[in-house]
């Protein structure tokens, strides 16, 4: 995987995600959307610097190491770290509108877990609800759906335009931030390179003056 900037001439896929570690999570998220798309489609992976009221837990320099680390090797997949390099979330819509790039026939898909769905045939939903224009956003935009192969989504829920992945996700970021935190085993969780830069930086650790 590198970094660049290029002409957007495919369709686009946009995976954001705060990748605070990046763990085999986000690796298989991101092979099963290469798979995934078709010959000439592009998939970008968007680290976000935080969200509104919410920045991320590690500096941005550590996050883009562990991404490079962990991601290097994924086809067919780019790097965009504008957001993380700002410290700041770009809202879909206005994502939507800069991979268009003044091309309103291209097709770009947001990557979205089955979870920001729920309720969304009561305009419920957290796209609905949390989201920038989210009402207009949910009719609009195209969605690809991350299901869990356990977890099945009620169809009424869908937005008008999306597809469906079905992958298997065992862990979280958070979930290996909190599994550090405690002092638990997570070689299982991310790869040995992202493992030995969180041991070496010594990520996720208390902050010796809040214990």
């Amino acid at each position: 995987m590198k970094e660049a900037c290029i002409e957007q001439k495919a369709g686009t896929i946009l995976y954001s995600g705060s990748f605070d570690p990046p763990g085999y999570h986000n690796i298989a998220i991101a092979k099963a959307l290469s798979d995934f798309a078709s010959e000439n489609d592009i998939v970008w992976v968007i680290p976000y610097g935080g969200r509104p009221g919410k920045n991320g837990i590690s500096r941005w320099q550590d996050r883009r190491e562990m991404i490079l680390r962990a991601l290097c090797g994924s086809r067919k997949a780019l790097l965009d770290f504008m957001d993380l390099r700002h410290k700041e979330m770009t809202p879909n819509v206005d994502m939507d509108r800069r991979f268009r790039n003044g091309q309103p026939n291209r097709e770009v898909w947001h990557v979205i877990g089955a979870n920001m769905i729920i309720g969304g045939a009561k305009k419920q939903s957290k796209i609905h609800l949390k989201w920038k224009e989210g009402p207009w956003v949910f009719d609009h935009l195209n969605f690809i759906v991350l299901v869990s192969p356990d977890s099945p989504i009620d169809e009424v829920d869908l937005p008008p335009h999306h597809k469906i992945l079905t992958v298997n996700v065992q862990a979280t970021s958070q979930e290996i931030r909190n599994r550090v935190l405690r002092g638990e085993p997570i070689d299982h969780l991310v790869p040995p390179n992202v493992l030995s830069y969180i041991q070496e930086q010594k990520l996720y650790l208390p902050n010796p003056a809040e214990t």
